[in-house]
């Protein structure tokens, strides 16, 4: 099944109270299962790239992983805090 943005909206407008928080609650655990999943695959001394929020690309080596977060020492000094979906891999790896 393949919706267009406006048919998505639409949809989500006839949603009552119940619907949006039956909607909600998918989402949520999908991101959640999205988290778990990108976590499990960055190992300590995986070699990592990501776009920091001021746009730059970090570079740098997997520390360790946290309760939630991947530990990424970067290349040019430095530690990071990073959610796992945002790490890539880098090439060789």
């Amino acid at each position: 099944m393949s919706l267009n943005r406006q048919q998505i909206a639409d949809f989500i407008d006839s949603l009552d109270e119940k619907g949006l928080e039956a909607l909600s609650e998918v989402w949520n655990n999908r991101r959640k299962n999205e988290q778990r999943n990108a976590f499990h695959q960055f190992k300590p001394g995986d070699g990592v790239w990501f776009t920091s929020r001021n746009g730059y690309r970090v570079a740098g080596t997997v520390l360790r992983r946290l309760r939630k977060n991947i530990l990424v020492e970067a290349d040019t000094g430095g530690r990071w805090r990073v959610t796992p979906t945002l790490l890539n891999r880098t090439s060789g790896n």
